[in-house]
């Protein structure tokens, strides 16, 4: 078993359209920021943007990343991203198979 700090993190984040996503998803691969990347929508969105409640179309992002890259994918995104204040959270996965842990880790 990986050592803490290896730990998988799950980090997630919305954007507009599809191109978006798939670019974001496609660099954050190529720049070993995160191992996987899955893309999922179009789904709906209900949320309040500077005092008005807005209903969009979004496609979800679920980033597969070592919790070592988790700060730089981060910073990235935020200079990436197509929004002016993109969503991101993370959590640290509680269970993860050995071999996929090592998988996805290994960047």
């Amino acid at each position: 078993m990986k050592d803490e700090k290896d730990a998988l993190m799950l980090a997630w984040t919305t954007c507009e359209s599809g191109e978006d996503a798939k670019r974001l998803a496609d660099s954050a691969v190529d720049q070993n920021l995160a191992a996987c990347v899955q893309i999922s929508g179009p789904i709906t969105s209900v949320y309040r943007w500077k005092g008005k409640v807005q209903r969009d179309q979004e496609y979800r992002l679920l980033f597969k990343c070592p919790e070592s890259r988790l700060e730089a994918l981060h910073s990235w995104l935020t200079a990436n991203h197509p929004y002016e204040t993109p969503q991101f959270y993370a959590v640290k996965a509680g269970f993860v198979d050995t071999a996929y842990l090592d998988w996805a880790t290994d960047l």
